[in-house]
């Protein structure tokens, strides 16, 4: 076996690791969605930004459908 053979063997190997654990984390991650336990670990404050975008965005088209 030369060396090539041997790159081509361990870079195969770590590729299959690699996707292997990626798959781990990702198999991981959607259990907790679907039980509903999202958790945002980037958001340390526990506010939801997104929702109050929402009531604005809601508000918006509330007045624009008042219009017509």
């Amino acid at each position: 076996m030369n060396g090539w053979d041997f790159f081509t063997y361990f870079s195969s190997g770590l590729l299959a690791v690699s996707a292997l654990w990626i798959f781990v984390l990702f198999l991981r991650d959607a259990k907790g969605v679907l039980q509903g336990n999202r958790s945002d670990e980037d958001n340390d404050s526990g506010n939801d930004s997104h929702s109050d975008s929402d009531d604005a965005s809601d508000k918006a088209s509330d007045k624009a459908s008042d219009n017509y």
